[in-house]
C-alpha cells in the first residue's frame, strides 16, 4: 500500500494514514478524501454513512468504483453521480432520452438545464440507416448520421458523453461525465478533476477506471466522431 501513502503525502492530504493502518483505516481514509472533495455533496444524508463505507472499502479491498444501490427490491443506486450506462440500451430507440430522464435529479442538484428542444429518431425509409438528433438547451447535437454499421453500443456512449459534456462546459460546470467500462457493462460518473484524479490514483484495472472520454475510445476501439 505504498503507492496510497505516498499519494496522500504528495497531495497532502489533510488525512494521515500511519504505516502500520489496516484496511478498515484506509477504506475511512480514502472515503473521507473523497467527501473533502465534495464526492457526496449530492448523497441523501441518510445514504451518507452507507456510501463512504461501501465506497471506501471497495476502493481498498478491489481498486473498485462500487455501484452501491438499495439492499432490497427496487436496489434503486444510492450514489447520485454513478449511473449504469449499458451500450445496448442507449443505443435502443428512445435510449438516450431515458438516460437524460433518469440523470435529471442529478442535473437539478447540479443547477444545470438540460431540457430536450428537439428531438428525431429514426431509420431512413430508403434504407440509408439511423438518423438520431437530438437538441438540448437549443444547440443541436447528432448522435448519429445515416449510420449502417450494425450495433452502435459505444458509439452511443461516446457521443452521448460528448453531448453531455459540451453542455457541462457551457454552463460553466466543474464537473464532467466519465465513462467507464463498455457494452452491457457500460457505467459512468459526474466527477470534477480532483476527484477524478483521485479515483485514477487509486484504480488499475483500465476497464475499472472512470475515464475521460478520449481514452474511453481508445480503450474500446471506438472512433470519436463529433456530435457538433
Amino acid at each position: 500500500m505504498m503507492g496510497l501513502l505516498d499519494f496522500f503525502r504528495n497531495k497532502k492530504a489533510n488525512i494521515k494514514i500511519s504505516e502500520s493502518a489496516d484496511t478498515s483505516e484506509r477504506a475511512a481514509a480514502i472515503a473521507t478524501q473523497l467527501e473533502d472533495l465534495g464526492y457526496f455533496k449530492y448523497a441523501a444524508a441518510g445514504n451518507l454513512q452507507q456510501l463512504k463505507s461501501e465506497i471506501g472499502k471497495e476502493l481498498v479491498d478491489k481498486h473498485f468504483l462500487s455501484f452501491v444501490t438499495m439492499e432490497e427490491s427496487p436496489y434503486t443506486p444510492l450514489d447520485p453521480r454513478h449511473f449504469s450506462l449499458d451500450g445496448e440500451d442507449l443505443f435502443e430507440q428512445g435510449g438516450i432520452t431515458n438516460a437524460l430522464k433518469e440523470m435529471q435529479p442529478l442535473f437539478k442538484q447540479m443547477n444545470i438545464s438540460m431540457e430536450i428542444t428537439a428531438h428525431v429518431e429514426e431509420c431512413d425509409s430508403s434504407n440509408q440507416g439511423l438518423n438520431h438528433e437530438i437538441t438540448i438547451n437549443g444547440k443541436a447535437y447528432t448522435i448519429f448520421h445515416e449510420f449502417v454499421e450494425g450495433y452502435g453500443w459505444d458509439q452511443a456512449g461516446q457521443r452521448f458523453a460528448d453531448m453531455i459534456n459540451d453542455q457541462l462546459q457551457l454552463q460553466g460546470s466543474d464537473e464532467r461525465i466519465y465513462l467507464i467500462s463498455g457494452g452491457n457493462d457500460g457505467r459512468a460518473v459526474f466527477l470534477t478533476e480532483q476527484q477524478f484524479n483521485l479515483l485514477d490514483s487509486l484504480i488499475t484495472d483500465l476497464y475499472e477506471k472512470p475515464l475521460k472520454v478520449a481514452d474511453w475510445c481508445a480503450l474500446m476501439k471506438v472512433e470519436r466522431v463529433s456530435v457538433m
